[in-house]
């Protein structure tokens, strides 16, 4: 059956079956066909709607302000810290799915942050040497964690 059917209704005219035997088993088919693929639409609905769902509702999980501080996987986060903070990232198993995490952090002093990882973007650690407002990013490329940091304010 090729795609370029087209449902034929006109076979019943007045309830009474004015086309042959073939066009109705082709208009049958064609129909059978298009009910199958019901489920598979109804499903692809589903997940845009879970996952429109899960966009709109993002929780910004407030984190400990020192000590280890456990990571999880696609969240955004936020932390001001009062004393060493160690980052631990998650493990990460399937590497076909996209993998990132934001912090949005305050530094209102200096104190050590083990970001949790060797590689950096620009392959520079960030500095946060200077009091204000930062975003950390992590994304995990497939082999490792690598971390980012920009820092957030008013333009000079």
């Amino acid at each position: 059956m090729s795609n370029s059917h087209t449902y034929t209704p006109d076979c019943m005219v007045s309830g009474v079956a004015t086309c042959d035997t073939d066009v109705a088993n082709e208009n049958f088919e064609y129909l059978k066909e298009e009910a199958d693929k019901l489920p598979t639409i109804q499903s692809n609905i589903q997940n845009l709607q879970t996952a429109v769902a899960n966009l709109q509702s993002t929780t910004v999980n407030i984190l400990s302000s020192s000590g280890t501080v456990n990571l999880s996987d696609n969240s955004v986060n936020r932390i001001t810290p009062s004393g060493t903070v160690t980052f631990t990232l998650p493990t990460v198993s399937d590497h076909t799915k996209f993998h990132q995490i934001l912090i949005q952090l305050v530094i209102n002093d200096t104190y050590t942050i083990n970001l949790g990882t060797t590689y950096f973007f620009n392959k520079a650690v960030p500095d946060f040497t200077e009091t204000g407002y930062y975003n950390l990013i992590y994304e995990h490329d497939g082999t490792r964690w690598v971390c980012g940091s920009i820092v957030k304010g008013e333009a000079i």
